[in-house]
């Protein structure tokens, strides 16, 4: 049996990389497209590059006055307010009731997470949709607003590839140089024409104009958007051209602009976010070009990062999570009234609270990146002068290992505070503040010290909108934290190790080298182990939850009093297996019966009880399966409440259809298509075989017969769970049994049946039987025998079970993801064989039945359908 589910696991790992490759190919594609790019880039300027001095360009990073960074800062800030002008232009245009001030808030967040975090514009436009709805903005006219203003970001810099080309703009030296990079100047020349015919494509016109708004209407604020972005890119070239001044003497703006044409263009064409690395590795390039060393090119560019995409996307973090404390009815601290007027937000914000939390996030990683910096970094002499006053060697050593730590620590907790828990927001809080401490302490650096501070009291403003008590971590969750920290410490011992050696080749006064080379790799083992230790105790006892809701006796002698009152369905009698979790909803009038695979909570049908609390029923399990971290889905629903999950936000998959005999008009007298059913039926009467129905308490000699031929019809197999029956003593003892007997009066041959608790229908269930015993056909007779004691028993409908797939994905123009997950499904016949059975059960000529999985929209499928399959091929131990 081990090796039997070893092999199990594997073909399910096989086929969700199969499912994986298929829906992420394109992704795939971009990111190898990308590294290529970088990779060109490096080997370009790779000599000079070499020349690259760490020590030096820190210590020019340094030796500013805090009046020379707040310069910067402002100057920054203007720059980036060229942005607003594009939402501006747009507002006024299309006289939207939106005020200068909300405008300018939208813009701005909009704006800085898109520079921070790229992907073409579409963080950005997600963004500005999401804020512009919340203002009453419908979604075809944000689809206008993004249609016209995304693309339009890039026709400045369009403009400036343009003055390269006609030499307008000294570009050629870069290109001489460096020939390939022309490739993109020129792609980005030719774009300012493309954007111009975009709306002479009538296709285009139609979908994203709204009524009313012609193509020639929108012509003038095309024009005023096109000169925005020529703001942008002008303030974006005249604050690198700033910086520059700071380093290089009789630097000119005419220099400066080629370079950045030249990165940008580089950096957008190689799809990277934010341009990361193309950008970067293109600037350092072009600036050695106009006579700097690497060491000033790279403190330049670190310079324009900072306060022009780093610095910019905190603030617009900063106003996401204020304006998320501000609208929280349960707040524990109230902001300042009069900064909630300034910023301007509206009363209710529910988008807001969601970029909140994930801006939280990224800069709660951003702090351990701002730690793990720190620590490779050398300490300033003066400092660690002082320091050494009022503290001794010993703890500043333990204060930089602590330090490491924490910021490994930090990288991993920044995921579980995008998940909202609660006790990730308590040891982040925790971790930062001992991380402010420790990185002041081993060298007095106040400045990493205030920003790890402000993140923390923006963490603790926010509290309760931390309320999840855990979230799934699955292990290949653990295998991305374990890569995270692994190649963040590699970097901090090979910056740290670079660092120090170019300080020890510059002898750079301004410093001094509180650890030596050789003892980075040792601090690093520590940190890792010690981050390791902590992570292996949070994530094993805080984080995961194990569903354990399976009724026990008094919950069944409930279930039976609940089913007294109210109708159960085909699949409730399966809750008696106790294999699945209860959930009472609605003051215990409504039951929902669920397992739990991966991060998903699978109930099994449609929930029992009032039919009127059924769509408050399925918010209430939304919000508990929230709270650990779950998504609810729902297996097996039939057409008859498709609105109440339509209402709570679900899609429909059909899984196939069941096959449901009219007992009033079912007969097997005459015609005949019913001839193989008489001659199987016949054949076991003449062969002395006797059907018998037998009501529980059932004996245990009966129970062993049964179950050993249970045992011999399973074989090799394992037994099925969740949405089959599988055998167990209480479960056979909970409604009658079908059985034939030889002439012996040996069982050879049996059935279980499911009432569906409605008084109308009946289910048939586990149908077992001693192959070495039986003639051919004692499957068909079996179920003859159960159809015609349901119809003395005076049911109406009698269900023979799921024919899955039955019809989905045939149609030549089914949705994509419907023809994905019949092949997926074909490919987990290893688990639950679905050919054939439609056509076997047609013997019987029953009506079909739909069945669907109703699902959210942001789950993928196939791979949802592989988990179902794998919860489905689990056995009773394993559910």
């Amino acid at each position: 049996m081990k090796t039997l589910n070893i092999s199990s696991r594997f073909k399910f790992i096989i086929l969700r990389m199969r499912t994986f490759l298929i829906l992420k190919y394109k992704t795939i594609l971009k990111i190898a497209f990308s590294i290529l790019i970088v990779l060109l880039i490096y080997f370009e300027g790779k000599s000079e590059l070499s020349n690259l001095n760490l020590a030096d360009s820190l210590s020019l990073l340094r030796s500013f006055q805090p009046i020379k960074l707040l310069l910067f800062f402002i100057a920054g800030s203007l720059a980036v307010s060229c942005m607003t002008l594009y939402d501006y232009f747009i507002i006024k245009n299309l006289k939207y009731k939106i005020s200068i001030l909300k405008t300018w808030r939208i813009s701005w967040i909009s704006n800085t997470f898109n520079n921070f975090l790229g992907f073409g514009g579409l963080t950005g436009a997600g963004i500005r949709t999401m804020l512009y709805k919340e203002e009453n903005v419908s979604s075809k006219e944000c689809l206008f607003i993004n249609v016209l203003l995304v693309p339009a970001t890039t026709t400045g810099l369009s403009i400036l590839a343009l003055l390269g080309i006609f030499n307008i703009l000294p570009i050629k030296p870069i290109l001489s140089e460096h020939k390939w990079f022309s490739i993109a100047v020129i792609a980005f020349a030719v774009y300012l024409f493309i954007y111009l015919l975009l709306f002479k494509i009538k296709w285009i016109r139609d979908k994203v104009l709204p009524v009313g708004i012609s193509v020639e209407s929108s012509a003038p604020l095309r024009i005023k958007l096109i000169f925005a972005s020529i703001l942008e890119w002008g303030g974006a070239g005249f604050f690198l051209w700033y910086i520059s001044s700071n380093f290089i003497s009789n630097i000119s703006p005419l220099q400066v602009f080629p370079i950045l044409t030249v990165a940008a263009s580089v950096g957008i064409l190689s799809m990277v976010p934010g341009g990361l690395g193309s950008f970067d590795l293109v600037t350092i390039l072009g600036f050695q070009l106009v006579g700097a060393t690497p060491s000033v090119a790279l403190a330049i560019l670190f310079i324009y990062r900072v306060f022009y995409y780093i610095i910019p996307w905190i603030l617009g973090a900063i106003m996401a999570v204020i304006g998320m404390i501000t609208k929280n009815k349960q707040a524990d601290v109230a902001v300042p009234s009069l900064l909630n007027k300034f910023l301007d937000f509206p009363s209710e914000n529910v988008f807001l609270s969601d970029l909140g939390v994930w801006a939280l996030s990224l800069m709660v990683f951003v702090s351990g990146i701002v730690l793990l910096f720190s620590a490779a970094s050398p300490s300033i002499t003066g400092r660690v002068k002082l320091l050494t006053d009022i503290s001794a060697f010993p703890l500043m050593h333990f204060s930089h290992r602590i330090s490491i730590a924490i910021g490994l620590m930090l990288l991993v907790l920044s995921w579980k505070i995008k998940e909202r828990l609660k006790r990730a927001f308590n040891w982040t809080l925790v971790l930062l503040i001992i991380g402010a401490l420790a990185t002041f302490m081993k060298g007095l650096d106040f400045e990493e010290a205030i920003f790890l501070l402000i993140i923390a009291l923006l963490l603790w403003l926010s509290k309760s909108r931390y309320y999840r008590e855990s979230a799934p971590i699955k292990k290949t969750t653990v295998a991305l934290y374990l890569l995270i920290t692994s190649v963040s410490i590699f970097l901090y011992v090979l910056l740290g190790n670079s660092i120090h050696a170019d300080f020890i080749k510059s002898d750079k006064a301004f410093y001094i080298l509180t650890v030596r080379p050789r003892t980075f790799t040792k601090n690093a083992i520590f940190a890792f182990i010690l981050c390791w230790i902590f992570l292996f105790f949070l994530l094993s006892t805080s984080f995961n939850t194990k569903f354990n809701n399976k009724p026990k006796q008094e919950d069944i002698e409930k279930l039976k009093q609940f089913l007294k009152k109210y109708k159960g369905n085909y699949l409730t009698h399966l809750i008696f297996l106790k294999d699945k979790n209860l959930y009472w909803a609605q003051n215990d009038k409504v039951l929902l019966a669920y397992g739990d695979i991966g991060n998903k909570l699978v109930v099994l049908g449609d929930p029992i009880g009032d039919p009127s609390l059924f769509k408050n029923a399925i918010e209430d399990f939304q919000i508990f399966a929230d709270k650990f971290g779950h998504t609810p889905v729902f297996y097996q629903v039939s057409e008859k409440y498709f609105k109440h999950y339509h209402e709570n936000g679900y899609y429909f998959f059909k899984l196939g259809e069941e096959a449901v005999i009219n007992l009033e008009s079912f007969s097997l007298a005459g015609g005949g298509h019913n001839q193989s059913l008489r001659s199987a039926k016949n054949r076991l009467e003449k062969e002395n075989f006797k059907f018998e129905m037998l009501n529980p308490p059932f004996s245990s000699d009966m129970i062993s017969e049964m179950k050993h031929i249970s045992d011999i019809w399973l074989g090799k197999r394992k037994e099925k769970g969740f949405s089959l029956g599988f055998f167990n003593e209480d479960y056979i003892q909970s409604s009658p049994v079908g059985v034939f007997k030889n002439d012996y009066g040996i069982i050879v041959a049996f059935a279980t049946i499911m009432p569906a608790y409605d008084d109308v229908s009946m289910s048939i269930d586990l149908m077992r039987f001693d192959h070495n015993a039986c003639p051919n056909g004692t499957m068909e007779a079996l179920f003859i025998n159960l159809i015609n004691w349901s119809k003395d028993q005076n049911f109406k409908y009698f269900n023979i079970g799921m024919a899955p797939l039955s019809n989905v994905g045939l149609a030549p123009f089914a949705h994509d993801q419907e023809k994905l997950a019949k092949f997926v499904y074909r490919f987990g016949n290893y688990w639950y064989k679905f050919s054939g059975l439609r056509n076997y059960k047609e013997k019987f000529h029953p009506d079909w039945e739909p069945r669907y999985l109703a699902y959210p929209k942001f789950i993928s499928l196939p791979t949802l359908l592989i988990e179902l399959t794998v919860l489905i091929s689990k056995n009773a131990e394993e559910l």
